[in-house]
C-alpha cells in the first residue's frame, strides 16, 4: 500500500521487493547482483544489466525476473513511489489472474487515482547521504464534486552514492483524470513522462572474465 511504501521509505521497486517473500532485487540497495546473467550455473561474470536496467533484473523463487505490469499491462517502465498507489506481488499459478501465466509470477503496480471527494495537496522534500535530494509534489483537484477530478504529481530526484562518481538523476511528471457520470460507469485516463540519467554503482567487486583457455 501507499502507507507501507512511505513507512519503509521505498522510492522504487527494488527497495520494495527486498521486503517481499521469495524475492531478490537488483540494483543499488538491493540484495541480488545478477552478475551471472540469471544463470545460477554460470561461473563467469557477464553483462551489466543490473546497472543499466535494475527495474527488470529482480528474481523470484530463485528463477528469473518476474513480469512487471502497470495496471495489468506489461511494462518495463520503472516504478517510483511518487505516482504509485499500491503494489501486488503474485507468484506461481496466481500470476494467471493478472493475465500472465509466468511461473515466476507478476509484480503489478497501480498508479495514483484522482479523489472525487476532496482537494488534496502534498509537497515532500528528502535530504540524504552525499547531498542526495528528492522533491515531489502531489495535487488532487475536484472539478465536479463526486463526478470529475484531476490529479497531478511530479518528482525531481538527485541520488548520489558512496561509490564515486555514481549517481542517478530522475525527473518525471504524472497526470490522471477520472470521470464518473453514473455510479456504475467510470472513465479513467492517465499519462506519465520523464527522463532518467544515471551512472549507477557497480554491485560486484573487480573481476576477471578472461577465458581460462
Amino acid at each position: 500500500t501507499k502507507d507501507f511504501l512511505d513507512d519503509i521509505g521505498a522510492t522504487n521497486v527494488n527497495e520494495l521487493l527486498i521486503y517481499a517473500t521469495g524475492m531478490e532485487a537488483a540494483g543499488p540497495g538491493g540484495n541480488f547482483s545478477n552478475s551471472t546473467g540469471g544463470d545460477i550455473n554460470n561461473t563467469q561474470v557477464v553483462g551489466d544489466e543490473s546497472r543499466n536496467s535494475p527495474q527488470t533484473q529482480s528474481r523470484t523463487r530463485g528463477l528469473v525476473n518476474p513480469n512487471t505490469t502497470r495496471g495489468f499491462f506489461i511494462s518495463d517502465f520503472g516504478l517510483d513511489s511518487y505516482s504509485t498507489e499500491s503494489v501486488t506481488v503474485s507468484r506461481g499459478p496466481n500470476a494467471i489472474l493478472f493475465g500472465v501465466g509466468s511461473p515466476v509470477g507478476v509484480v503489478d503496480y497501480q498508479t495514483l487515482k484522482p479523489d472525487l471527494r476532496q482537494n488534496k495537496n502534498k509537497v515532500e522534500f528528502r535530504y540524504g547521504d552525499n547531498d542526495s535530494m528528492r522533491t515531489n509534489v502531489d495535487f488532487n483537484r475536484v472539478l465536479i464534486p463526486k463526478k470529475l477530478a484531476f490529479r497531478f504529481a511530479a518528482i525531481d530526484d538527485q541520488e548520489r552514492y558512496d561509490q564515486r562518481p555514481a549517481f542517478e538523476n530522475k525527473r518525471r511528471i504524472y497526470g490522471a483524470l477520472t470521470y464518473e457520470p453514473l455510479r456504475s460507469t467510470a472513465i479513467r485516463a492517465n499519462f506519465e513522462s520523464g527522463h532518467t540519467r544515471a551512472n549507477r554503482p557497480f554491485a560486484v567487486p573487480p573481476f576477471n572474465s578472461i577465458s581460462p583457455q
